[in-house]
């Protein structure tokens, strides 16, 4: 990798931050990109070099947030020994880490197609391997939709109870391991 390239991946993850962040203190209405260009430092024609427009640093940002998921994913699959269900585990397991944020893009990029594209292939990436994960079909949806709800739930009620978060999460990963 070069030094250029790899100067130019480091700009790109700094506005990718800067614009988490403004997402964060402003909500979804006050990201823009000045806000993001000043946040991460970089002139604006820097930004744009990257992110062309804010639909683009949107798609961005959701790209992320989709790559960070499947990692978390695969971190957790990759430790269970367990065959039956270990797909679904893992997508509850790294559903239930942390508030994933982003929830409020995901909501906004319904008005955008080329977003909505996305979180329809990472959907149905992930409702395929949930699907045929050894555990029946109906409990793996079952299983999909409420670690789901608990993310959009986020958005309406972002604190939640610690030990309510954990049992939830444990009947989740429970159901998983029933026949």
């Amino acid at each position: 990798m070069s030094v250029k390239h790899d100067a130019g991946v480091q700009t790109r993850q700094k506005l990718l931050r800067a614009a988490i962040e403004q997402i964060r203190t402003s909500g979804i209405t006050g990201l823009t990109l000045d806000a993001v260009a000043k946040e991460a430092g970089v002139s604006k024609g820097g930004l744009l070099h990257h992110f062309p427009s804010k639909d683009a640093l949107v798609n961005g940002l959701i790209r992320q947030f989709f790559a960070n998921f499947e990692e978390r994913v695969r971190a957790y699959y990759e430790r269970d020994e367990e065959s039956k269900g270990r797909w679904t585990r893992a997508y509850v397991q790294a559903t239930f880490d942390d508030a994933p944020m982003l929830l409020e893009l995901l909501l906004v990029s319904t008005l955008n197609d080329e977003l909505m594209k996305l979180i329809r292939d990472d959907f149905d990436h992930w409702n395929q391997r949930l699907l045929n994960d050894e555990i029946s079909p109906v409990r793996a949806t079952i299983i999909r939709q409420s670690a789901d709800a608990y993310w959009t739930e986020r958005i309406i009620q972002p604190e939640i109870d610690p030990a309510l978060r954990a049992a939830l999460r444990d009947e989740l990963l429970r159901m998983t391991k029933e026949a």
